[in-house]
């Protein structure tokens, strides 16, 4: 019984966030030094304090930018497994991989490699590149434009590649193919049907996640989609666009589509392709919708470096570590937070490790809205 209390109790389920207990209801108030120490290293490193996080927040010593600074780059590099893992969490809900998605139901006539076991080796190699990634500095613009990939037997025809080995090997990828974790079968695969691609999952992914743009809400009554003359439409692009030619669809798959195009040299597998049902793919489109990016792109490589670039899509990635980091949502009070961690990150060659440490030593981060005793 003594157990069963401990493990219900909310001491045991949560982190408290109260601030001092003086503080008046609705007005902002700093975490303890024990409450900022458990969201430092849950926040870093995904684990309870330990010993050294613990003794600074007795000895008063989290109460400057510098201090907290220090903290999080210490928990970094005491815990480099931890941090992995923690960034590997991160990536994968970002970026929409899910492997318990249907999408990942494929069906095995049309994608005949398609088994269990290479399911999970896109798992594994995507975590490997993560890693590497990680070891390598952690920019963001190597995570969207490294041509380089992990590759053992099992998904290297995937990739039009020839392995013998069963571990993964950093291999070049075959030029001109693939950029960064973007054109991975596991990013392409969650964004993609159980038997074939999907431009509009794509681009909806690119807009939410890299570009922190809304679609335009579904419309409450949506016609029926016209008739398509499958004699003449044979790729997953015209019959898309065969849809886009009534007003009606245009208005929103305009502001996604573009970009979803440009993953159409990959199938709903994520392997390399030019030709579907013997026709040429086109995988031209655009970025749209930003403020100073938008133009024509030639393929997935071209707007993976147009992304990469884009001043859009760092900010974006702040917001996006921020919102994993403190667990909700940012609102207009935490907008100078949130500019300030930016540009200093943008200072240090966009490093995720710096990004941590910015957030970690902002207002947004150790401040809280007072709540009275009972409230919600």
């Amino acid at each position: 019984y003594t157990v069963r209390a401990i493990f219900q109790s909310p001491h045991f389920f949560f982190r408290t966030e109260l601030g001092s207990m003086t503080a008046a209801a609705a007005a902002a108030t700093t975490l303890t030094p024990y409450e900022l120490a458990s969201a430092l290293s849950y926040g870093t490193i995904a684990s309870p304090p330990d010993a050294a996080l613990m003794a600074a927040a007795a000895a008063d010593e989290l109460e400057t930018p510098d201090q907290i600074g220090a903290q999080v780059r210490r928990l970094i590099a005491a815990r480099p497994d931890r941090f992995k893992a923690m960034v590997g969490e991160f990536a994968v809900e970002w970026l929409g991989i899910n492997f318990d998605k249907p999408a990942w139901s494929k069906d095995t006539k049309t994608y005949p490699a398609f088994t269990a076991a290479l399911k999970s080796t896109f798992a594994q190699e995507t975590q490997a590149y993560l890693s590497d990634w990680i070891d390598a500095g952690s920019s963001l613009p190597a995570l969207l434009t490294s041509t380089n990939g992990f590759i053992n037997r099992d998904n290297a025809p995937i990739y039009g590649l020839t392995s013998t080995s069963p571990t993964f090997q950093k291999t070049p990828l075959p030029a001109g193919q693939r950029a960064g974790i973007l054109t991975q079968p596991a990013f392409l695969g969650s964004a993609a049907h159980t038997d074939g691609s999907s431009p509009v999952y794509r681009g909806l992914a690119v807009m939410g996640q890299l570009l922190c743009k809304s679609a335009p809400p579904v419309p409450a009554m949506v016609p029926p989609l016209p008739e398509v003359d499958k004699t003449m439409i044979k790729t997953t692009r015209q019959r898309y666009e065969a849809h886009e030619t009534a007003a009606f669809c245009s208005a929103c798959h305009s502001t996604f589509d573009p970009m979803g195009y440009t993953f159409e040299n990959y199938d709903g597998l994520g392997q390399w392709r030019t030709m579907e049902n013997g026709v040429a793919v086109d995988p031209s489109g655009a970025i749209a919708g930003t403020q100073s990016s938008d133009a024509p792109m030639a393929d997935a490589v071209a707007l993976a470096a147009a992304l990469a670039a884009s001043p859009e899509v760092h900010e974006c990635f702040a917001r996006q570590v921020f919102r994993y980091d403190v667990g909700r949502l940012e609102t207009d009070a935490d907008g100078c937070s949130l500019a300030w961690a930016s540009a200093a990150y943008a200072a240090k060659d966009l490093d995720l490790r710096e990004l941590l440490v910015a957030l970690a030593a902002s207002p947004a981060f150790t401040l809280r809205t007072a709540t009275p005793p009972g409230g919600p």
